[in-house]
């Protein structure tokens, strides 16, 4: 074969290879938060976040604590057997004996705020739930406005981009609330979603949660530095180019 033609194969093969070789360099990082204790503060929950992700990252937290039992003021309401019924939460919706984390609401802190310093982050996965309150009992009595969160991510502890934005869901009137169950009935605004996923073509470090104007909670994040794969040309692609260039070399061999 040509040696310019075996050159042009081997920089395409190159190209897949790279492509390879930094996907298997990518990594996934889970925080479940089922280790930390019930009730623990934000120190302990960033020690635990640091531990997960080990060397690879300096993680920095605020204005998060464990609150497994949270039920927003009593106005969340689960399944019913008889009278007696359990809160619906992020708390008890695996097996086990779950953690989950909420904004502190203490102050002005209604934000949680992640940062890996030393990570590219290029996707995000987590649940969420989205609380009522005292201050939202009913959609005819939330003078505060319905229930929401909003998730933002960005480099460098700032914030520039932001990724979801939703409000907890009354129930329709006369109904039961979508997360209770067939016995109970509950006026005010809940919202639970399982694994939502974020993924972004541009790197950041740094995410935020943040509610208004109750409580939110999240649990079983994955972040991934798994970047979007290279564009590597179709072998259809690689064949047309193939044959440019062989037709090219053969011009240069009638030459001569």
């Amino acid at each position: 074969m040509n040696t310019k033609l075996s050159r042009f194969f081997v920089t395409v093969g190159l190209l897949i290879l790279t492509g390879a070789v930094t996907s298997a360099f990518a990594a996934n990082y889970t925080f479940n938060f089922n280790s930390v204790a019930a009730g623990a503060a934000n120190g302990v929950i960033q020690t635990y976040m640091q531990n997960v992700v080990g060397g690879a990252a300096s993680v920095s937290l605020s204005g998060a604590k464990e609150a497994n039992g949270y039920n927003g003021d009593g106005h969340v309401v689960g399944t019913c057997v008889g009278s007696t019924c359990t809160s619906k939460t992020l708390g008890n919706d695996d097996a086990g004996t779950d953690r989950f984390i909420i904004t502190m609401q203490s102050g002005s802190t209604d934000t949680i705020k992640m940062q890996f310093s030393g990570l590219n982050i290029y996707s995000i996965t987590f649940d969420y739930e989205i609380f009522p309150d005292a201050t939202c009992p009913s959609s005819s009595n939330c003078p505060n406005g319905a229930p929401d969160m909003t998730v933002f991510t960005g480099n460098g502890g700032t914030a520039s981009n932001q990724i979801l934005h939703a409000y907890g869901a009354f129930p329709t009137s006369g109904q039961h609330s979508p997360a209770s169950g067939a016995s109970a009935t509950e006026g005010a605004a809940q919202k639970i979603v399982s694994q939502y996923t974020y993924s972004s073509a541009t790197p950041f470090d740094t995410i935020w949660f943040q509610d208004w104007p109750a409580t939110i909670g999240v649990d079983n994040i994955t972040i991934s530095t798994n970047a979007p794969p290279p564009q590597v040309p179709e072998p259809a692609s690689i064949m047309l180019v193939s044959s440019g260039v062989l037709a090219v070399l053969r011009r240069k061999s009638f030459k001569k």
